[in-house]
C-alpha cells in the first residue's frame, strides 16, 4: 500500500516512529511521517493538490514532463501481480500454448529472491505449459525491458527456446521520494508483456 499525507504529519527519523493512534504504521519521508490510506496521485493535479511543496502545476508537468496521467498501485497490489496480470493477458491474446522461457525486464523486483519471473511463472502455472520454463530477472535501468527482450529475441534465435514471454514493469512509488520534484514527477507504476 501507498502512503498518504494525514492531516497531523507527525515528525520523525525512523519508520518506528510512525505509529498511528490505532496502531497503524507509516512511513519516515523526508521526517514527516506518511500512512497507508489510500495515495490517489493518478492525476497531474491530483499529485500537485497532495504535494504542494512541489511547486509545479498540472499544465508545467504535462508542457515539459509530457505526462497527463500515472498510475499508482493500490493497496494490495504489487510489481509481482501486475506482471501475472499483464502476461496472463498477453498468453490469452497469442493462444500459445507452452512457454519456455518467462524474462522479466525490472528495476524494481518484488524481492531479492526467488526471481520476480519465478513469482510470475507461479501465477501463470495454471494457464499454459510451463514443464520446461526456466525465469530470469534483468535489472538494467530504464531500458530493462528492451534488455528482456533482446535477451528473449536471442534465446529463439540460438534454437534455445521457442517461446519467451517477455515482461517489463516496475513500481517506482514504492520508492520515490515523494517530496523531490525531479523525479516524483516523472515516475508512475506499470507493467506491458508480449510473447516471442
Amino acid at each position: 500500500p501507498l502512503p498518504t499525507c494525514v492531516p497531523d504529519q507527525v515528525e520523525c527519523n525512523t519508520n518506528d516512529d510512525c505509529i498511528s493512534a490505532s496502531g497503524e504504521i507509516g512511513y519516515c519521508v523526508n521526517g514527516i511521517c506518511l500512512f497507508d490510506e489510500g495515495f490517489n496521485c493518478d492525476t497531474n493535479q491530483a499529485l500537485c493538490d497532495m504535494f504542494p511543496m512541489l511547486a509545479t502545476s498540472d499544465e508545467w508537468v504535462r508542457k515539459n514532463v509530457g505526462i497527463e496521467k500515472r498510475y499508482i498501485c493500490g493497496e494490495g497490489e504489487d510489481l509481482a501481480g501486475m506482471l501475472i496480470k499483464a502476461g496472463a493477458e498477453d498468453i490469452e491474446q497469442s493462444g500459445v500454448r507452452k512457454i519456455d522461457r518467462i524474462i522479466v525486464g525490472s528495476n524494481t523486483q518484488a524481492r531479492h529472491f526467488p526471481a520476480t519471473a519465478s513469482l510470475v511463472a507461479k501465477g501463470l502455472k495454471d494457464k499454459v505449459d510451463l514443464s520446461k520454463c526456466w525465469c530470469v530477472d534483468i535489472q538494467n535501468g530504464c531500458p530493462a525491458g528492451l534488455a528482456a527482450m533482446a535477451l528473449g529475441v536471442d534465446a529463439i534465435r540460438t534454437g534455445q527456446a521457442e517461446t519467451v514471454l517477455v515482461i517489463g514493469g516496475d513500481t517506482p512509488s514504492r520508492m520515490v521520494d515523494w517530496f523531490d520534484r525531479n523525479t516524483c514527477l516523472l515516475l508512475g507504476d506499470a507493467a506491458s508483456a508480449f510473447v516471442l
